[in-house]
């Protein structure tokens, strides 16, 4: 004799529901985008301080933070160390290949008044709030715009 239990259906419900919860998001979308709201940060804050900077490699993967403006040296990162400006300097690389831009124009760090870093590179137009990468990214990043540099 065999035993031929019929294994009970998928319940429906949690179906029903992430399809309507799919349905929801996809015309709220719609809606915001035929209303006109743009997908893009924007802030009313007021630029407290700007700074350039260039970011070079160091031999045994270091990296030097200058002044654009003095070439005076910010700060020089030993290998290992303060990973999210090597993450910041990478994507910034990458964007510039894209752009078949160099490496050598100044990328600008910006303070604004509520206390948001934001990093831009006016030759590929790419601008990042670090403040989406969390406090602790962001300041890992933001001293570098009041540091006086080492040859100072």
């Amino acid at each position: 004799m065999t035993d031929t239990k019929k294994k009970p259906p998928f319940p429906t419900l949690p179906l029903y529901a992430v399809g309507a919860l799919l349905a929801f998001t996809i015309m709220v979308v719609i809606a915001a985008r035929l209303g006109g709201i743009e997908p893009t940060f924007k802030t009313d804050a007021e630029v407290v301080q700007t700074r350039e900077i260039l970011l070079k490699d160091l031999p045994g993967g270091g990296i030097s933070v200058q002044d654009a403006t003095t070439g005076a040296v910010i700060d020089e990162i030993p290998p290992g160390a303060n990973g999210f400006i090597r993450v910041a300097m990478r994507s910034i690389a990458r964007q510039r290949r894209l752009n078949k831009v160099g490496l050598e124009p100044p990328v600008r760090l910006v303070a604004l008044s509520d206390n948001s870093v934001m990093l831009e590179d006016p030759s590929t137009g790419l601008r990042i709030n670090l403040r989406a990468f969390g406090e602790g990214n962001a300041r890992s990043i933001a001293y570098l715009i009041s540091e006086k540099g080492k040859s100072q």
